[in-house]
């Protein structure tokens, strides 16, 4: 095994995580029945629309109180929400749509992220679901 280089950060998720608990913990006492600040992992904005995805890594699940936020959000117009899956080497092996009745996560590949991206470029805005 060979040592961490000087000044490495040895865990970066870990890091990340205590800083945003840094951050936010100071505001849980403002919410009711234990609701604390989430974090949204990635988000796009074109034309006016919104591509929001969540980011899980090997079988970690969504809490119940992110889930019910972003199926929320999800209902909104112009917002789309997704969550995809990678592997610990970070390849991609589940998506899900957070707009659909009937939310199954699916296997997806990169090239089928990629695909449903230029997609939802390509959607025209008034097309866009908002139920």
């Amino acid at each position: 095994m060979t040592r961490a280089l000087y000044g490495a950060i040895r865990n970066p998720d870990r890091l990340v995580e205590a800083a945003l608990r840094r951050r936010t913990e100071r505001f849980n006492h403002c919410f009711p029945r234990g609701i604390s600040f989430g974090d949204i992992d990635s988000f796009v904005e074109v034309n006016g629309r919104f591509l929001i995805v969540e980011w899980k890594v090997g079988d970690q699940e969504l809490s119940n109180g992110q889930r019910l936020a972003l199926v929320r959000l999800a209902r909104e117009p112009n917002v789309t929400v997704w969550v995809i899956w990678t592997d610990d080497d970070g390849v991609i092996t589940y998506g899900l749509d957070m707009g659909k009745p009937t939310r199954r996560r699916g296997p997806v590949t990169e090239e089928r992220v990629c695909e449903a991206i230029k997609e939802w470029i390509a959607e025209p805005t008034e097309t866009k679901r908002a139920s």
